[in-house]
């Protein structure tokens, strides 16, 4: 039962990240760009990239990232995914509790363009 509870929190946790995120990419094309675009590179707690293994000496190149949106609390909520070119190339909303690790969270059908787009605010280089 407790741990039938933690999923639901997950779940709610996860559909109410994708509400918000829906909302500020919508503000993007429906209202002043500039404050929408502050709102959305205001909102996460980190944002951390990853290089791949390079040479010694040779330049490092951002291959992956990772947005913190919610932290504490009984979950975590993170998008994650590959950057090519210095911007984010795929997105992912993550959940997790104490008890469940990362987990990719379903999304509806036009939710993985919302991602990207909201991811596309942020310069990865």
């Amino acid at each position: 039962m407790a741990k039938q509870i933690k999923l639901i929190t997950l779940k709610v946790a996860g559909q109410s990240a994708m509400a918000t995120i829906r909302k500020r990419v919508e503000s993007l094309s429906s209202g002043d760009k500039d404050e929408a675009r502050n709102q959305i590179i205001s909102s996460p707690i980190s944002l951390e990239v990853r290089c791949g293994w390079t040479a010694f000496g040779d330049p490092l190149k951002a291959e992956e990232y990772a947005m913190l949106l919610v932290r504490g609390g009984p979950v975590d909520v993170r998008i994650v995914g590959e950057i090519e070119g210095g911007k984010a190339a795929t997105a992912k909303l993550q959940v997790q509790n104490i008890e469940i690790p990362w987990t990719d969270f379903a999304i509806d059908d036009g939710d993985p363009e919302i991602l990207l787009t909201y991811a596309h605010q942020f310069c990865m280089e």
